[in-house]
């Protein structure tokens, strides 16, 4: 699979991390019916929501030994570490992203869980040097209320919110015995420590969120809290939301070194943990009570965390032992989950919040010790227009810091060849103004496995994430459209990636041409190893062709990945003419130092030395005005779209019947066409007919426009 990126090789986070990606806030959006859909009886798809995508890793600036995260009721991000001198300290985010400066709340503290009570204060909890348990509360105006001692002695705490708005912490004792105390929403006093029984382990993982005591509500409101016992499996115990018993304790069974626990997008209550292969397992609850059973989602890692966002996306993270970088699955509601994706950095320990957007946010403590974080990335639109004034252009393609060089080379090698097949492919519908900004809506046509199109709407936002998408060029949009379609496609299942079904940019990392070339233009693609022969010979077929690398000789060439053919001339002593997706920006080069090269020319033998294979795809049939005369003369604007249906058909020999399903799609295609060019004619129509759906009997109708 291919899939480098110049952030890849530019930019890094945490000394010697690469940093990706950026995560979204999505933003429900009308479905919008364009003219002809009922007639073409076409799939046209638009999401409810902004694909996922996370910002870069960004750094607040701190020695931390441990930290805890939460949003407060004002929508900030409240960040807790402790310090070096086993201070708390924190910092706020405001939901505009700005942080304030860190401020001392002393103590000195060993472990904390924060958590925002029934009345809209932040309260935090602290183990003390002495292993009693401490809290101090924020209230909604800002003031700290000071240190209160809750007594008892703690290994590890876990404070929640359960179903009444009561404040319960959960602490395991001296004995490793689990205890709680209660705080009703109608009274500032504490219930004594209540003994619940069980022998548990104690958190292992200082770094972090505690992991080995867990707390979640489920579907109904009940309040389940999962600890691991000393034969290293899961055990739990339920307090009912109707009349505040516990159940007795209940063991999952497993073999589990770490925990963590959240509602998933359908209202199971999903328990993760560790096993003793290091792998990452679940157990899911359906709100009838039954639990599933263990399941393997594989991985070698050192920690988890887990989040349920506004979208019901079950979010997964997890430390990747070995290179200490974090990874993360997604699991959309009714969905399997995505497979591991890369997040990059250089961590210890990790925490996950929910932002004010919907988004989940990643908190981590650096190789450094100092906190880093990843935050679901925000939507903005952009202007511009689809096309440059020449139409679509190789170089119009800028690669963001997503992996999907195996896609946006592909799209190089179309827009190079056959630049109608791009127009043909996105058609502005229209826009609309949201918040106060105009926001543009466009079609994007894909083809599925079975080489039938589909169409996926699209807006003009795409994330604000350090550099995400494609960086349109000029202004101009098509091809970061194009790319925020395709994981559109992804999530429907009509397109291929590593993670069909995944409404993310992740989705799209380390691929394959083949892939992107038949979705792109309907046509079968293949792979094959590198023969510098045998691609002139298919240049010469017309066909499109992408070549990728794995380990190149050359240092002005990316490993792991790809680039368009773009042209040969067989009479040059370098004739294969490529393209690097990251552009050619910097004199031909892709970067400022110029290392690597953007656009160049090269001989077979610099092909056979450098790149391990190609991936082609059949070109579609190429017209040209005048090639043959007008068989059928056709007037702009004098022939009806249903005439016009008629006579493609009858002249490439197709008997015509308004009844008949594919005569009705036509009609609906042509009227589309029609819609979004005021200047075409019938005579485009057919062209763009013709080019669209690749007839084999293309050949038979030959049109050019009549003299004047």
């Amino acid at each position: 699979m291919f899939g480098h990126t110049m952030t890849a090789v530019l930019k890094k986070a945490f000394g010697d991390r690469t940093a990706k990606r950026a995560r979204a806030a999505r933003q429900s959006r009308p479905r919008r019916i364009r003219l002809g859909v009922e007639a073409l009886e076409r799939r046209e798809l638009m999401t409810a929501n902004q694909p996922i995508a996370f910002d870069s890793w960004t750094n607040v600036p701190a020695t931390t030994q441990a930290t805890s995260t939460i949003m407060d009721v004002h929508h900030n991000l409240d960040s807790f570490i402790i310090g070096s001198d086993n201070h708390l300290w924190y910092r706020s985010q405001s939901p505009a992203g700005a942080w304030s400066n860190w401020t001392n709340l002393g103590g000195y503290v060993t472990a904390l869980s924060s958590v925002q009570d029934a009345h809209g204060n932040l309260d935090v909890f602290a183990i003390a040097g002495d292993k009693t348990v401490w809290y101090d509360s924020q209230t909604p105006n800002g003031t700290w209320g000071g240190w209160i001692d809750l007594g008892g002695i703690a290994k590890s705490i876990n404070a929640t919110l359960d179903s009444h708005g009561n404040l319960d912490v959960f602490a395991i004792g001296s004995t490793n015995e689990l205890w709680y105390r209660s705080q009703a929403p109608t009274s500032s006093s504490w219930s004594g420590w209540t003994a619940l029984g069980g022998i548990l382990e104690v958190n292992s993982n200082t770094l972090g969120p505690e992991t080995t005591l867990q707390t979640n509500l489920d579907s109904h409101g009940n309040l389940d809290v999962f600890g691991i016992g000393t034969n290293n499996a899961v055990w739990y115990r339920s307090q009912s939301a109707a009349n505040g018993s516990w159940s007795a304790w209940t063991t999952l069974g497993g073999y589990v070194k770490a925990l963590s626990t959240s509602l998933d997008g359908q209202g199971n209550l999903d328990v993760f943990g560790i096993g003793y292969d290091n792998a990452v397992y679940y157990n899911s609850q359906n709100p009838s009570g039954y639990f599933s059973g263990w399941k393997d989602l594989g991985g070698n890692v050192l920690s988890v965390s887990t989040g349920l966002d506004g979208n019901g996306n079950l979010e997964v993270f997890a430390i990747f032992a070995g290179s200490d970088d974090v990874h993360y699955q997604v699991q959309p509601a009714w969905n399997s989950f995505s497979g591991w994706m890369g997040l990059g950095g250089d961590v210890k320990a990790i925490s996950t919040t929910l932002d004010s957007s919907g988004n989940v946010d990643l908190f981590a403590i650096g190789s450094d010790n100092s906190l880093w974080y990843r935050e679901g990335a925000t939507y903005a639109p952009v202007s511009g227009s689809l096309f440059g004034p020449n139409g679509p252009s190789y170089a119009d393609v800028r690669q963001g810091v997503t992996a999907d060089c195996w896609l946006m080379a592909s799209l190089s090698a179309v827009a190079a060849r056959a630049p109608s097949d791009i127009t043909s492919m996105i058609s502005y519908d229209g826009s609309a103004t949201e918040n106060g900004s105009v926001v543009g809506y466009y079609t994007v046509r894909f083809y599925n496995k079975a080489d039938v199109p589909q169409y996926f709407v699209v807006d003009s936002q795409l994330p604000d994430a350090g550099g995400l998408n494609d960086h349109p060029l000029n202004g101009v949009l098509w091809v970061a459209l194009v790319e925020k379609a395709y994981v559109e496609a992804n999530a429907a299942g009509v397109v291929t990636s590593n993670h069909v079904g995944i409404n993310d940019y992740d989705a799209l990392n380390f691929g394959d041409p083949s892939w992107a070339l038949q979705a792109i233009t309907g046509k079968p693609a293949s792979d094959y190893g590198i023969n510098p022969s045998n691609i002139a010979a298919a240049w010469n077929q017309g066909k499109f062709i992408v070549l990728c690398t794995t380990n190149p000789v050359s240092s002005h060439i990316v490993a792991n990945h790809c680039y368009a053919l773009i042209g040969y001339n067989s009479s040059s002593g370098d004739p294969y003419k490529l393209y690097n997706p990251w552009g050619d920006g910097y004199d031909y080069y892709a970067d400022p130092q110029h290392t690597i090269y953007g656009l160049f020319f090269a001989n077979g033998a610099f092909l056979s030395q450098n790149f391990s294979g190609e991936s082609q795809a059949g070109a579609a049939a190429v017209m040209t005005p005048g090639q043959v005369k007008t068989e059928l003369p056709i007037a702009p604007g004098t022939v009806s779209q249903i005439q016009l249906v008629d006579t493609i058909f009858s002249t490439i020999g197709v008997p015509s019947n308004p009844t008949r399903p594919e005569h009705d799609r036509i009609a609906g295609m042509l009227a589309l066409s029609r819609a979004d060019s005021a200047a075409g004619s019938p005579v485009d129509d057919v062209a763009l007919y013709l080019a669209m759906h690749k007839q084999e009997s293309a050949s038979r109708l030959h049109i050019s426009e009549p003299e004047a």
